[in-house]
């Protein structure tokens, strides 16, 4: 034997990593929605913008690509460290997620 142990994974910590996953997936929905919605803030200051020349309308579309990413990626971190408490990663399939994350 190499002296490692094997974790044990229960069917609660699968449930809580799959419900995790459900979870993520549906903020990465919603504030998906929130940046391409015609009746939400991005779109129409992305149209607002577009009125006054093309620089300014290219300007602003950066500004909210920048800005839409942060969300998405906040969950997505919030999810994986949160997941390895459960010694798994919800919605990924990594076979060196435990190892690597052991002591996370």
């Amino acid at each position: 034997a190499d002296g490692t142990t094997a974790a044990v994974v229960t069917g609660m910590d699968l449930f809580l990593c799959g419900f995790a996953g459900l979870v993520v997936t549906a903020l990465i929905v919603v504030v998906t929605e929130y940046y391409t919605g015609v009746d939400y803030r991005p779109v129409k200051s992305v149209a607002e913008a577009s009125a006054s020349g093309q620089g300014t309308n290219v300007i602003q579309g950066l500004a909210v690509s920048h800005e839409s990413t942060a969300l998405p990626a906040i969950t997505i971190i919030a999810d994986h460290v949160g997941s390895c408490r459960y010694d798994c990663c919800a919605g990924c399939v990594w076979s060196c997620h435990r190892q690597c994350w052991r002591d996370c």
